[in-house]
């Protein structure tokens, strides 16, 4: 029987690869590192719209200690293992050609003659031997499985009574909005803008994104004094959008609602309030968001928008952890917390990342730092460092990061994911031109209960890209 191989070359040596396991061949011009993963494993690279694990192939086969320091400008071959997907980094492109097949289909290696050389031919059962990481996968179909099963709708309809509020300030005054209304946070600096000549509490035009965004300023309404707000809380729905300019975001901040003191009054700006850190802090209400979306939104400039069911986004919060930019599922967020907030007790442990114990609202849990990967310090004292407390059940843990970047809604076709395991990382989204890692909770929650990492290299040397 015949079969077509392309065959490519690895450090002088031939292989080859039966094209009917071959999804897309592509040249590799960007890589996202992906922490604490098995030295074979390059990290995160795209293709078009999709993300794919970029596999050292020669580290597998034993031809070179070189870990495959060099990478960018070099032919991936993407191939499909039994379903899985994953990226495999060659040297050279040779050819396809119709070849005798040897051997059968369960055979691990095949060898070829050709002309003066052996052809060694790559199986999706040697592949599916040497690597131990799972496949990446979208996980849409899968959340949607899950919708239809009953205890998820028992668990949807508990969450129901507890939501999230991002609190922001305007000088010493606190006031918070539901974060179902926020689209995303943007800064104005640097943002040309355009007045107009509207009487009410409208600052002006700004170009965000390539959008004309119509900016409401929070203290030209409520007539407090100070410096012009240099954040904007955008809201979106039904291709329009409308901006809030505030100082700064304070917190992102879990709440059940019997908490919130409601408003009798409908018609009034704020629908309650709740006590955060001993501070009053009033809510934005439904209807004065509404109000001021109808009045003064714009319509977005779309380009081949499509519609999404709200079912399938995803909030992810991107963090910076010493310059490394990382993306948090917003579901798993309990809260951020100021350092000085939280008090990390020295805890004995050969767990290199466990920074500490600490204990809050009558929880007391481990502290991740991520500082043995980087090799570096995190400067403790900046004001822009925090703690993400995050969540599982009843569980809460904590990881420290540099700077809280920003709030991003995906669809969830958008978000590539590994199909399961237990690693520091879970899968990784687009935003712009950048690849960014999510990070995986499960991780910190099963290290948590582990002297060591078993996957950990903390001599791994990270390199920009």
């Amino acid at each position: 029987m015949k079969i077509n191989l392309l065959e490519f070359k690895i450090k002088d040596h031939l292989f080859g690869i039966q094209t009917k396991y071959i999804k897309n061949i592509f040249d590799v011009d960007n890589i996202k590192k992906a922490p604490l993963m098995p030295e074979y494993v390059i990290g995160f690279t795209s293709h078009g719209k999709d993300i794919y694990i970029l596999i050292c192939i020669q580290s597998l086969l034993g031809l070179s200690k070189d870990k495959c320091s060099q990478f960018l400008g070099k032919t991936a071959i993407t191939i499909d293992i039994k379903g899985k997907l994953y990226s495999i980094l060659v040297d050279e492109i040779v050819k396809i050609q119709e070849i005798e097949k040897t051997g059968s289909d369960d055979d691990i290696i095949n060898f070829y003659k050709e002309q003066d050389t052996v052809l060694e031919e790559i199986t999706p059962e040697f592949l599916s031997k040497v690597i131990k990481i799972p496949a990446l996968t979208h996980n849409l179909a899968k959340s949607r499985s899950v919708e239809n099963n009953e205890n998820y709708k028992e668990h949807q309809k508990s969450k129901r009574k507890e939501k999230n509020y991002l609190i922001f300030n305007l000088d010493d005054k606190l006031f918070a909005v539901e974060t179902n209304f926020v689209k995303k946070v943007e800064t104005l600096e640097g943002k040309e803008k355009v007045p107009l000549n509207e009487k009410d509490w409208i600052d002006g035009v700004y170009i965000i994104k390539d959008t004309a965004v119509k900016i409401g300023s929070f203290k030209k309404l409520l007539n407090i004094s100070g410096e012009n707000p240099q954040t904007v809380i955008l809201i979106e729905k039904d291709k329009k959008i409308f901006g809030i300019a505030v100082d700064s975001i304070v917190d992102i901040y879990p709440m059940e609602e019997s908490n919130l003191n409601k408003n009798i009054n409908k018609d009034s700006l704020f629908s309650g309030f709740f006590i955060y850190k001993n501070k009053t802090v009033p809510v934005l209400s439904e209807k004065f968001l509404n109000d001021a979306f109808e009045k003064y939104s714009v319509e977005r400039a779309l380009k081949e928008e499509t519609t999404v069911d709200k079912k399938s986004i995803q909030n992810m919060l991107l963090v910076n952890i010493l310059g490394e930019n990382f993306a948090l599922p917003m579901n798993s967020l309990d809260e951020v917390v100021e350092i000085d907030d939280l008090h990390i007790s020295t805890y004995p442990s050969e767990n290199p990342y466990i920074k500490g114990l600490a204990t809050r609202k009558s929880n007391s849990f481990f502290v991740f730092s991520l500082e043995p990967l980087f090799k570096k310090e995190m400067d403790l004292s900046n004001e822009n460092s925090k703690a993400l407390v995050i969540k599982k059940d009843d569980k809460k843990t904590a990881v420290l990061v540099s700077d809280i970047e920003d709030i991003i809604s995906l669809p969830e076709e958008e978000i590539t994911l590994f199909e399961n395991g237990d690693l520091l990382i879970k899968g990784a989204i687009r935003v712009k031109d950048e690849i960014i890692d999510i990070m995986n909770v499960e991780w910190f929650f099963k290290s948590s209960n582990e002297k060591g990492i078993n996957n950990a290299n903390t001599n791994r040397e990270t390199e920009e890209t």
